[in-house]
């Protein structure tokens, strides 16, 4: 009996399960040879007009039924079933050469699906984040690196003028020898309090134009590297804390750089009294606006 192979195997890299099928019935012509040759079928080359071609074909689509088809992605799986509807179409040939367009249109779908399915996790998971970290901010804004020396300390303009007192306490355990002031409009303010905690004049330098935690790193770092200074003590207040550092991590990597915040107001307690609430929203609304705007990873 002279045979051919019907099919090259398929080219979608689903791996089949080998398993034997009943011969052929009896009566027709055009005998179904079932050969396993690395998975793929043979199929005489004559075939009848009365049911034995259908017969033949609906035996060897059964190598594709989903038993027999090992773990495969959507799309794949939907590459087998257009086969399978192609090849017992009348005309199987014009359905093969449909099959690259509505994979596609399905393959899209399918990653439609799973975007969709993708942001609606990641927009829970921020929604319960945020509800969280304003529920309990403390962990979230404050940065501490705990006792650490440096060449300088850098201290960041605003608050309730806590943070330069938190400087001079800084000062006075020789955690850094010298002071630089950041921040126009309490830079005088906050040298007299440096001046009056002990902190001598020649200790303390000034910088008086910058206005936003921005500005306050990129006009610092210039005097920073200038001065040749590697490791940076910041003090500002602890919800500014983790902006603060991470701005300044961003405009000068070549920098060390270590949070050491003033507590003042970090009670609950005193969040309405103080105005701490007041600030601790425009936190929330400052720190991913950096991350937007200026790149800046509060993370």
């Amino acid at each position: 009996m002279r045979i051919r192979r019907a099919m090259e195997p398929p080219p979608w890299g689903v791996f089949l399960t080998h398993r034997k099928f009943d011969p052929p019935a009896r009566g027709c012509e055009a005998a179904l040879a079932r050969h396993h040759l690395g998975g793929t079928p043979i199929i005489t080359s004559r075939t009848r007009r009365d049911g034995c071609r259908s017969s033949a074909v609906s035996d060897w689509l059964g190598l594709f039924h989903p038993s027999s088809v090992s773990t495969v992605l959507k799309p794949q799986r939907f590459l087998v079933d257009s086969a399978i509807a192609a090849l017992a179409s009348k005309t199987p040939t014009i359905a093969l050469a449909q099959i690259p367009a509505r994979f596609t249109l399905e393959a899209l779908r399918w990653v439609r699906k799973i975007f969709w399915r993708t942001a609606l996790i990641t927009f829970l998971a921020v929604v319960i984040l945020a509800v969280v970290a304003y529920f309990h901010p403390q962990p979230f804004l404050c940065v501490d690196s705990g006792d650490v020396k440096a060449d300088v300390m850098v201290v960041l303009g605003g608050g309730v003028h806590d943070r330069p007192a938190r400087a001079a306490d800084l000062y006075s355990r020789r955690d850094a020898p010298a002071v630089i002031l950041t921040g126009e409009g309490d830079d005088i303010i906050n040298w007299r309090i440096l001046r009056d905690a002990g902190v001598p004049a020649g200790a303390i330098q000034i910088e008086n134009k910058s206005l936003t935690t921005r500005e306050n790193a990129l006009y610092t770092i210039k005097l920073l590297r200038a001065g040749h200074y590697h490791r940076v003590i910041l003090v500002t207040s602890w919800y500014h804390s983790r902006r603060a550092l991470k701005t300044f991590e961003h405009y000068a990597p070549d920098i060390t750089f270590y949070s050491r915040p003033s507590y003042f107001g970090f009670a609950r307690a005193d969040w309405n009294r103080l105005g701490t609430k007041r600030r601790l929203r425009w936190e929330f609304l400052k720190l991913p606006a950096y991350c937007l705007r200026y790149g800046i990873n509060p993370f």
